[in-house]
């Protein structure tokens, strides 16, 4: 009798299948766009009661770029010039997220989510558009170096949340999500070195060093994006 209380439920484990006993926890993978912030894939696990983990890599196309600086000028955040700045910084980037959440009920797609974000983007200036940008005026006699062009690259760390809704399609494996959320950036770290051989290093390093400082004070603050997302993928189980 003492040993059938241990077998039994073993036996029971075993012939259940393994759909059932997996039930609660779900995987899937997904294309998406967080509009205006990257375009790419997504990856998620939920387990059991509805705690939901995610993370997602893309880049931030140029497209969404132009979004974001039409805006910000538009709110007279920043110029033209600064604009055309940015634009030639986010020449490539990678956008990384990963959130925590949870889905309340195993009934509906209803969930919410929150989490971290990094942006890391580089490009090549030329120093015309530079010195434009953070000093507001030309190229005159006198700025070190104008001549030349500067690599610029900027890593953005944000804070994210989400709030949205999955709909599961074509016996639960087809998925379609909408979502609405927030990034704001909290930290960057940016720097600036020239792409050539300096006739006055001294001058140009603090050239440099005050051009990063002037991109990390436009990233923090104004990247601070209501984001829209849009999800198409496929569940495994």
């Amino acid at each position: 009798m003492r040993l059938s209380r241990f077998v039994i439920p073993v036996l029971v484990l075993v012939a259940t299948p393994a759909t059932a006993r997996a039930a609660d926890w779900r995987l899937g993978m997904e294309a998406l766009t967080d509009l205006p912030l990257q375009a790419g894939g997504r990856w998620w696990v939920e387990a059991p009661y509805g705690l939901h983990l995610d993370t997602s890599l893309g880049s931030l196309p140029p497209g969404y770029v132009d979004l974001i600086n039409s805006v910000v000028v538009e709110f007279e955040g920043y110029g033209e010039d600064t604009a055309t700045l940015i634009s030639a910084v986010v020449s490539s980037s990678l956008v990384w997220r990963i959130h925590l959440g949870w889905r309340p009920s195993a009934d509906w797609g209803f969930y919410f989510t929150a989490g971290y974000g990094m942006v890391a983007m580089n490009g090549e200036v030329a120093a015309g558009k530079l010195i434009l940008a953070v000093l507001g005026q030309k190229i005159a006699e006198g700025v070190p170096d104008a001549n030349g062009s500067y690599r610029a690259s900027s890593t953005l760390h944000m804070v994210d949340a989400e709030i949205g809704y999955m709909w599961s399609m074509i016996e639960d494996h087809l998925t379609v999500r909408l979502a609405l959320g927030f990034a704001g950036t909290v930290a960057s770290a940016t720097t600036v070195e020239p792409r050539f051989q300096p006739a006055q290093p001294a001058a140009v390093a603090e050239w440099t060093r005050r051009s990063a400082q002037y991109l990390d004070d436009i990233y923090t603050k104004y990247l601070f994006l209501p984001l829209i997302s849009v999800g198409v993928g496929y569940r495994y189980f």
